[in-house]
């Protein structure tokens, strides 16, 4: 106890202070309530004044952007707008087209002040157009603006077998969506429709049966037992395999002529009976659609491989009715005096 003592009162020697100086010079450091009274307005004033010159920033930024917004160099003609890609050469107007159609859907104007247009809800206009499959990106820059597309392609024409009052022949994409038939550049030649810049006819889509069909841009449709319209399981299965077939190579390893498809015929219910008309007439039960295989069942592409290597082993096909080729796990087989494949009404 003495020793710890004498160390306190040696420091406080040392320092040359006494306990009473120190709690003089510490009293000095804390603010008396009168003293608090005073300096709380001068804070309260401060930051007025603080948010008040804020606001004025705010303002004159909002005034600033507004006023070089109204420039007349900050203002896009619709029509200017760049797309990336340019539209294929199956849509009649091309790029004209796409922009006037999107336009007027949106009811946009026809001027567009480049630095307050909403991009999120100009990329949800081009989604709405029936040639475009996506918006990849929207890009705004210095007096351009410019939209990265992926449009919709054809590949097959869907035949009703009950005519409607417009028509029976709707050309569809591999997503099975309906496209417009008036922004179309094709033709039938030979009883086949042939669009611009694709190097085959179009396959038919047959055995559908129908009473009205889906608006433009959207898949197609088929109403359900509840009443409601759903996506058409069918048809879209069908879309598919006529994009599949459309891309394969028109000849085998082996340099023989492969068989053209022109027709897909639809059965009755299940979904995995497709049936395929080559333009000789001969048959091939397919079964399911590209990515719809059951398990263990072969892919698009082996059955494909295996048609072709029938080809190079055999010739050409000699499967018409009621003979038909088909697919086993390993390899192509023909079917003779098989049942023949069902034909609705109408076949040609």
């Amino acid at each position: 106890m003495t020793d710890r003592r004498e160390s306190i009162e040696i420091g406080q020697e040392e320092s040359g202070e006494t306990p009473a100086t120190s709690s003089r010079r510490f009293a000095r450091l804390v603010e008396s309530p009168a003293a608090r009274r005073v300096a709380l307005p001068r804070l309260v004033a401060a930051a007025a004044v603080s948010i008040g010159l804020v606001w004025l920033a705010a303002t004159g930024v909002r005034s600033l952007v507004g006023w070089v917004a109204a420039r007349p160099d900050q203002q896009l003609a619709f029509s200017k707008i760049e797309l990336i890609p340019p539209p294929e050469p199956w849509i009649v107007g091309g790029r004209a087209r796409i922009l006037e159609q999107v336009r007027a859907d949106s009811k946009l104007p026809e001027t567009l002040p480049l630095l307050e247009l909403d991009l999120k809800a100009l990329r949800n206009d081009f989604r709405r157009c029936p040639w475009v499959k996506d918006v990849t990106r929207v890009e705004r820059s210095y007096r351009a603006l410019t939209v990265h597309l992926l449009y919709r392609k054809p590949v097959a024409v869907v035949v009703l077998e009950k005519h409607l009052a417009d028509g029976n022949a709707y050309v569809i994409d591999e997503e099975g969506v309906p496209l417009p038939p008036k922004d179309i550049d094709g033709k039938f030649k030979d009883l086949r429709f042939q669009v611009v810049g694709i190097s085959g006819p179009l396959i038919e889509i047959r055995g559908v049966l129908a009473a009205t069909v889906s608006r433009f841009g959207v898949p197609w449709k088929i109403r359900d037992e509840s009443g409601s319209m759903v996506d058409d399981p069918r048809v879209l299965g069908a879309a598919r395999l006529a994009e599949f077939l459309q891309r394969q190579p028109r000849t085998t390893p082996n340099g023989r002529k492969a068989p053209e498809f022109v027709a897909i015929w639809l059965s009755g219910e299940p979904v995995s009976t497709f049936m395929l008309r080559d333009a000789d007439d001969n048959w091939v039960d397919w079964g399911e659609p590209p990515g719809s295989e059951k398990p263990g069942e072969p892919s698009a592409e082996a059955r494909w491989r295996m048609l072709l290597d029938w080809v190079d082993r055999h010739g050409p096909l000699d499967a018409r009715s009621p003979n038909h080729l088909r697919f086993t796990r390993t390899e192509a087989e023909l079917v003779r005096r098989g049942p023949p494949p069902r034909k609705p009404p109408g076949h040609r």
